[in-house]
């Protein structure tokens, strides 16, 4: 059995984001997915994230309310996740939007991100 540093379950925009980041931070990475094709339920999306309050949004004239924020998430939802969790994930968005912004857009190029071993497995459901 193989083993790695960090096992990272599906290929959507974060498990890709977590594998990437894991691999260029020098952990060897299995990322595993259920089904026959990458990109998870991002790939539906077109790899567009929304992520409510973010600077960049706020830059071009677009406002999402906490409110409307919260209802939507409640919408996904369906009642089945604690809504601490879903005040939490609010407020926490645009904070990750500030933080990784930079990295991404000041990644120096002399840097392979897949230097380190990466493996995906592709798991029937």
């Amino acid at each position: 059995m193989r083993e790695f540093d960090v096992v990272v379950l599906g290929s959507g925009a974060a498990g890709l984001t977590a594998a990437v980041t894991a691999a260029v931070n020098g952990a060897s990475v299995g990322l595993f997915e259920k089904s026959h094709e990458l990109g998870g339920t991002s790939a539906w999306s077109g790899g567009h994230v929304w992520i409510p309050g973010n600077p960049h949004q706020a830059a071009i004239g677009v406002n999402d309310s906490k409110e409307e924020a919260l209802t939507y998430l409640r919408s996904l939802s369906r009642g089945m996740l604690d809504d601490r969790l879903l005040e939490a994930l609010e407020r926490k968005q645009p904070d990750v939007v500030i933080s990784t912004y930079p990295l991404v857009s000041a990644a120096p190029s002399s840097k392979k991100p897949m230097e380190k071993e990466c493996a995906l497995f592709s798991m029937k459901a």
